[in-house]
C-alpha cells in the first residue's frame, strides 16, 4: 500500500500527541514502580536515621508532581495541534521521565548512616529542582507549539485563555524549583526545627492547587468543545 498526501497529513494531526503521551506514560510506569519499592523502604525501615516524616512528605511530593505532569499533558492534549516533532519534542518527555524516576529512586535508597541519608534527601532536592526547572522548559515550549494561528477564529478564545493558563503553569513549575532549592539549603545547614517541614508543606500545597487547576482547565476546554 502506498502511502497518499492525506494519510500522511492524518497521521501527522496526532503524531505530535501520540509521542508524548506513549513515551511519558512508558516513563511514567516505570517511575511508579520505583515509587512502591520507596513506599516499601519508608515504612519498614525503623533505623536511627528513617526520618520517616520527611519522606512520606518527599513520597507524597513526587507522586504529586509526577501527576501535575501527566494531567497538564492530558489536558493540553486536547488541543495540542497536529506537528511533525523537533529535537526538543523528543527529549523534553524523556528527560522527564528519567528525573521522575530519579526523584522516587533516592527515596527508594536505604539509608545505612546519617551521611547517606543526609546524602539521598540532598539528592532528592537536587532531582526535584531539575525536574522543576524542565517542566517549566516544557510548558513553554507547548505554549510555542499552542498559536492561535493554527486554530480556527472560532477558537481564539480557548486558545488564548489556554496559553494564559500555560503561563500560570510556568510561574507555578518555578515557584515550586524556588521552594526546591530553600529547601535543599536547610538540609545542607541541617536546618532540623519545624521550619524545615514548612518548604516540603509549601509544595504539597502547590501540587495540590495545580491538579485542581488542571481539572478546572479540563472543565473549561470540554465545555467550549461542547459548545456551551
Amino acid at each position: 500500500m502506498r502511502l497518499s498526501r492525506d494519510l500522511v497529513l492524518e497521521r501527522k494531526a496526532s503524531y505530535l500527541l501520540d509521542h508524548y503521551m506513549n513515551l511519558h506514560a512508558a516513563m511514567v510506569g516505570v517511575a511508579i514502580g520505583v515509587a512502591g519499592l520507596a513506599a516499601a523502604n519508608i515504612f519498614t525501615f525503623r533505623g536511627p536515621d528513617a526520618d520517616l516524616p520527611l519522606r512520606v512528605l518527599l513520597l507524597g511530593i513526587s507522586l504529586l508532581i509526577t501527576a501535575n505532569i501527566y494531567m497538564g499533558l492530558m489536558v493540553g492534549g486536547l488541543i495540542l495541534p497536529g506537528s511533525a516533532p523537533s529535537g526538543l519534542d523528543f527529549l523534553l518527555p524523556f528527560m522527564i521521565g528519567m528525573l521522575e524516576f530519579v526523584l522516587f529512586g533516592f527515596l527508594a535508597i536505604k539509608p545505612d548512616s546519617t551521611q547517606t541519608a543526609s546524602t539521598s534527601i540532598r539528592g532528592w532536592f537536587i532531582a526535584f529542582i531539575a525536574l522543576a526547572l524542565l517542566a517549566a522548559v516544557a510548558i513553554m515550549w507547548a505554549r510555542r507549539h499552542v498559536r492561535p494561528e493554527r486554530y480556527t477564529d472560532d477558537q481564539n478564545a480557548m486558545v488564548a485563555e489556554y496559553r494564559q493558563r500555560l503561563l500560570a503553569d510556568f510561574r507555578g513549575a518555578v515557584f515550586a524549583a524556588v521552594v526546591g532549592c530553600i529547601g535543599l539549603t536547610l538540609e545542607y545547614f541541617s536546618v532540623s526545627n519545624w521550619f524545615y517541614y514548612v518548604c516540603p508543606g509549601l509544595l504539597v500545597a502547590g501540587l495540590l492547587v495545580g491538579i485542581a487547576e488542571h481539572q478546572r482547565t479540563a472543565s473549561k476546554i470540554a465545555l467550549h468543545l461542547d459548545g456551551e
